[in-house]
C-alpha cells in the first residue's frame, strides 16, 4: 500500500541534495563535472551531490566532499536552502554549505577534476549560472548568521530566481 502523503494532489516532491563551497584565502574549490550525463557536466560548481536514504543534509555533504575531493571536513555552515521547480512532477532541494580547507591533500574523483578559483574570477569562469549568486548569498549568509532561502524555476530551460528570504 502507498503512503497517503504521496498520493496528495499538488503535493511538492523533491529530490533533496547538498552542495559545498569551500573556501582557502581568496578562492574556492570547485569540481568540473565529467560525466557527460551529469548536471553541468564541463562547469564548475561546488562539491555536492544527492542525500542518500537514512543521511541528514549534513551527514550528506561530509559524505559527498570526502568521495569527491578527498577532505575530512567536520564543520560546514548552512548558508542557504533552494527549491528548485522544473517540467516535471518532482522538484530539487538544495542545502547550500560553506567550509574552510581544512588543509590535507586533494584527491579528484570520477566525478571530476579539482581546482581552485579566485573569488574575482568566478563570474568570468565556465561556472553553473547560479555560482555567483551563491556565492554572494554564502557572504551574506556568514556576515548576518542567516540562512538564506531561495526558489528557482526552470521553464523552456531558462531559469528564473526568486529570492524569498
Amino acid at each position: 500500500m502507498e503512503n497517503p502523503i504521496y498520493n496528495r494532489p499538488n503535493t511538492f516532491t523533491v529530490i533533496p541534495r547538498v552542495l559545498a563551497f569551500i573556501e582557502k584565502n581568496d578562492e574556492i574549490l570547485m569540481i568540473e563535472r565529467s560525466k557527460k550525463n551529469a548536471f553541468a557536466y564541463k562547469q564548475l560548481n561546488g562539491i555536492g551531490g544527492h542525500i542518500e536514504k537514512g543521511e541528514d543534509p549534513l551527514s550528506a555533504v561530509r559524505r559527498e566532499v570526502k568521495e569527491e575531493c578527498g577532505l575530512e571536513i567536520t564543520e560546514f555552515s548552512l548558508n542557504a536552502v533552494i527549491f528548485i521547480n522544473v517540467e516535471t512532477e518532482k522538484g530539487v532541494c538544495v542545502f547550500v554549505f560553506s567550509a574552510r580547507y581544512p588543509g590535507g591533500e586533494l584527491r579528484s574523483s570520477n566525478e571530476g577534476g579539482l581546482i581552485w578559483v579566485k573569488k574575482n574570477d568566478v563570474i568570468n569562469g565556465n561556472v553553473v549560472k547560479d555560482v555567483p549568486l551563491l556565492l554572494d548569498i554564502i557572504e551574506e549568509s556568514q556576515n548576518d548568521g542567516q540562512v538564506k532561502y531561495l526558489q528557482y524555476t526552470y521553464t523552456d530551460k531558462e531559469l528564473t530566481i526568486t529570492r524569498i528570504v
